[in-house]
């Protein structure tokens, strides 16, 4: 009986985990992707507040890992602050992330549902902040995705030589 529960939880978290995450593929190269996910960052007034390059990291701790993979920590502080102010427990959740990859020769953005976090919490004040920042979170990936090619030079820095 207990394996059939243990089994019965382990696909109900799989299930749970297909319904937590927004993945779509795109045309664009890898390192095109990357540089107009930031532009559609800006774009939607979030910021950039670090980009990890997961081959350099894993290199660098001595770990070969030869998929490209790039995670972009992106932030509205002003919905975060809603967010905050209700219940600092998200602040491990924050900043948001977007993940740009490849598998096998396709290359996929991914980010985690605001709105699956927020459940998790049982919080439905925070329900209409949540879904916002998933919408832009959505919109950027799409624009980032689709449009065409925007101009490296055009990036905005902040005066910390942060991205914005």
């Amino acid at each position: 009986m207990k394996s059939r529960w243990h089994h019965s939880v382990f696909h109900d978290l799989l299930r749970e985990g297909e319904n937590m995450l927004f993945k779509m593929e795109t045309n664009k190269g890898f390192e095109q992707v990357c540089l107009d996910l930031e532009k559609a960052v800006v774009a939607n007034k979030f910021g950039v507040m670090a980009i990890h390059n997961l081959n350099e990291t894993m290199k660098k701790k001595g770990v070969e890992f030869s998929r490209l993979c790039r995670i972009f920590e992106v932030c509205n502080p002003l919905q975060a602050k809603k967010v905050l102010e209700r219940n600092m427990d998200l602040s491990s959740f924050l900043p948001c992330r977007i993940s740009i990859f490849m598998e096998g020769e396709k290359v996929f953005l991914a980010t985690l549902k605001p709105t699956a976090i927020v459940s998790l919490f049982n919080l439905p004040d925070l329900k209409t902040t949540a879904q916002e920042v998933e919408d832009t979170l959505i919109k950027i990936m799409k624009e980032a995705s689709v449009r065409p090619p925007f101009d490296k030079e055009s990036l905005p820095n902040s005066p910390d030589g942060a991205r914005q």
